[in-house]
């Protein structure tokens, strides 16, 4: 009797991570932008074909908002996220010798002010509380450039232009989140993001009247690769209730 009482018992219902969640985001980032010369007469930021590259910047703030959808069944989550955040994540090539006009300098700066994305999300829960996940889909960030020429060595600004674009590009990441009383949820997320090469191109402002060597133009292929690291806390509605199996 005692064995027949243990198998009528319920298997236990516990609460899920299924449904609709919004939240908000907060953390650090840091880039690597590369800048390409092409053929365009009057520029010499750069020679055509040429690369310089700003390397991974210092760390800067990023945060934004994210909301999704998430299905489960049995320990397994899938779900669909989108994001939108603002960005401090800044480069700089540093001064660099102007490649065309001897005894000058350059300088190529860039800044990803805002980015977005829609991804998936595939998730494995150990516990009612924790879920593990991995992320990946399409990546849009909005990137300014910044060109400068400096003569006589090193300090004075002679020219200088700006330009923007929106970028294509994907992501991944991984991240994992608890869930606090039901509705709440708090996590950790990493993630990488590769957006594509696209133009930026301006005319150049002169600074100084009659300043040597002008460019005329300014116009590079501009490529940025980024990672953030942010923290993460959400609302889950109405989760549904799921039975749990050991």
């Amino acid at each position: 009797m005692a064995v027949k009482a243990r198998s009528m018992v319920a298997p236990p219902v516990v609460s899920g991570w299924q449904g609709f969640y919004i939240g908000g985001n907060v953390g650090a980032g840091w880039a690597d932008t590369t800048f390409t010369g092409i053929p365009v007469t009057g520029d010499h930021f750069l020679l055509p074909g040429l690369s310089r590259s700003t390397g991974w910047g210092d760390a800067n703030v990023v945060g934004g908002i994210q909301a999704g959808y998430n299905w489960q069944w049995d320990r397994f989550v899938l779900g669909i996220e989108g994001t939108y955040s603002g960005s401090g994540v800044k480069n700089s090539t540093g001064i660099i010798v102007d490649p065309v006009f001897a005894g000058q300098n350059t300088r190529l700066n860039s800044k990803i002010d805002q980015y977005a994305t829609i991804v998936g999300r595939a998730g494995f829960a150990p516990t009612n509380d924790w879920l593990l996940y991995g992320k990946g889909g399409y990546a849009a960030g909005h990137i300014k450039t910044h060109a400068e020429d400096f003569f006589p060595l090193p300090a004075t600004l002679q020219h200088f232009s700006d330009s923007s674009a929106w970028h294509n590009g994907w992501t991944a990441g991984v991240g994992v989140e608890y869930k606090w009383m039901r509705n709440w949820v708090f996590g950790v997320e990493y993630d990488y993001y590769s957006f594509d090469t696209k133009n930026h191109s301006n005319a150049t402002v002169s600074t100084v009247a009659g300043a040597p060597g002008a460019p005329t133009f300014y116009s590079q292929d501009v490529k940025t690769n980024m990672s953030t690291v942010v923290l993460r806390a959400s609302y889950l509605f109405n989760p549904a209730a799921v039975v749990a199996r050991y």
